[in-house]
């Protein structure tokens, strides 16, 4: 049975110049279970700390200058850490030395900083760290610094980080799968690097001058995300490599994430049923705020009953509009479909072989659900199988909802776990559409009708979720109302 973390004293045997400091006996976990672990911390330091950005590996090598008696280096991984916040910590240059025991089947490892005289604050102040495994135990170490002494804060921290290990290997043992995974759309580095000079750029005016009731401390950082990731996503969009791309943001609420497309040299405008402080309290740019506009959705083609006037956007979007839906609640099941209909392709297409349909790049989407809805405006049922099979309750239900919807329009849909302060951070993102609504139909005649077809398939999905009868009239209510979303 593993035991508890205790504290140790002393020096340590494999090398003097080390001080004991934490310990766990009898570990569950095998050697390498604890080598994956370490070799995971060395590529994922922001694991046990918040205040680390990623880290970057430089080099690996077979050879080096540190030597512990009775080991040997098996590899030296050379890395850069990188902080979250640049303006309070600097970079880390940092070496760790993977040893085996020569005789007795242990392991250490040791994390060796390059610049002793400025060590970040995310770091141990310390010489060098140590961790090592034995089927006896499983410690943690450190070789101080000269003219210091082990305080309280060094204490916790050693003890933190021996806490993580053991969490990790032990999972390993276990065969944990992690449940969540992120940067499966967009690179990692790529995202956190944008983030990072957006929130230089626009972060402090942005949360100072903020006037909605809402929290700036989430609105603010949720939206550069989010900006962050959409010019990231655009950079890689198979579509928008060929063709100039404008955005929508359909619902866009307070109408940060408009502004911060705009100041980044995008083109496109947001719109919402009711206009918020934000838009007219001089935040924005000029440019941003112009793009900012007062309108109720009204999907002429899927309403028995129209109102005509300058406040009604019809539905119709151009071919080039990547449409966003950012916490977009009763508009967010229309923007797959909207989406289709305002890409039908002309003519005939190129199909590959072995399919039955042409699979085309579109401008696409972004969905990012929060409040559950279908197309009549009405709550979401939360009855799909499969998200509760998944053990994620409604939400997972209603991102089950919406996978079925786009799956069904023929887009290729895939799901991202953003990195937003967010506990509803599931995106849905679009960027190609089989032809869905050419099968069965022979090979000569799909150029002509295709937009008709396309709008039966369209219908009868509605009808099968519901139906849309209700929506007009819910979106007018949500007009007079008083409430104010996002």
């Amino acid at each position: 049975m593993q035991g508890e973390i205790k504290e140790l004293q002393g020096h340590c045997l494999f090398d003097q110049r080390f001080l004991k400091a934490w310990h766990i006996e009898r570990p569950v976990f095998k050697k390498h279970h604890f080598e994956k672990t370490l070799h995971e911390l060395v590529q994922f330091p922001e694991r046990t700390s918040s205040a680390i950005l990623r880290a970057e590996i430089l080099a690996t090598e077979t050879s080096s200058d540190e030597n512990i008696p009775g080991y040997t280096l098996t590899h030296r991984m050379h890395r850069r850490i990188l902080p979250r916040r640049p303006a309070l910590d600097t970079d880390m240059l940092q070496d760790c030395f993977f040893f085996n025991s020569e005789d007795s089947g242990a392991m250490l490892v040791v994390f060796r900083p390059l610049d002793l005289t400025s060590i970040p604050f995310y770091h141990p102040k310390v010489a060098a760290l140590a961790f090592h495994y034995d089927e006896l135990a499983c410690s943690i170490a450190y070789e101080p610094l000269s003219n210091s002494f082990a305080d309280d804060r060094l204490n916790r921290t050693l003890r933190m980080l021996l806490q993580i290990i053991v969490k990790h290997a032990t999972g390993h043992a276990n065969d944990y799968q992690k449940r969540v995974h992120h940067d499966l759309i967009v690179p990692r580095d790529a995202f956190q690097d944008a983030n990072q000079r957006l929130k230089r750029t626009y972060a402090a005016r942005y949360y100072q001058g903020w006037i909605e009731k809402t929290d700036p401390g989430k609105h603010v950082f949720e939206d550069l995300c989010i900006t962050a990731f959409l010019l990231e996503l655009w950079k890689c969009q198979p579509f928008a490599k060929k063709h100039p791309i404008r955005f929508v943001d359909v619902g866009c609420g307070n109408g940060l994430l408009v502004d911060l497309l705009v100041q980044e040299g995008k083109l496109g405008y947001g719109f919402d049923l009711r206009a918020r402080k934000s838009w007219s309290s001089g935040l924005y740019s000029p440019q941003g705020q112009a793009q900012l506009k007062e309108m109720i959705l009204q999907p002429q083609c899927f309403m028995s009953e129209v109102i005509r006037s300058s406040h009604i956007h019809d539905g119709i979007f151009r071919s080039d509009e990547f449409l966003i839906g950012n916490h977009a609640d009763e508009l967010t099941p229309w923007i797959p479909v909207l989406s289709a209909l305002s890409t039908v392709p002309e003519g005939d297409l190129p199909i590959r072989d072995g399919e039955e349909v042409a699979l085309m790049d579109v401008p696409g989407f972004l969905i990012i659900p929060c409040c559950m809805h279908i197309f009549s405006g009405a709550k979401h049922s939360g009855s799909v199988t499969k998200g509760k099979a998944e053990g994620g309750g409604r939400y997972a239900a209603y991102v089950a909802f919406l996978q079925q919807v786009c799956t069904a329009l023929g887009f290729v849909t895939l799901q991202e776990a953003l990195r937003i302060p967010s506990t509803r951070n599931k995106a849905l993102v679009a960027m190609q559409r089989w032809l869905v609504e050419d099968i069965g139909v022979p090979i000569a005649e799909r150029a002509h009708g295709r937009h008709a077809r396309l709008l039966a398939l369209c219908k009868t999905i509605i009808v099968k979720h519901g139906g849309a009868d209700e929506f007009l009239n819910h979106t007018i209510k949500l007009a007079q109302s008083t409430k104010v979303g996002h």
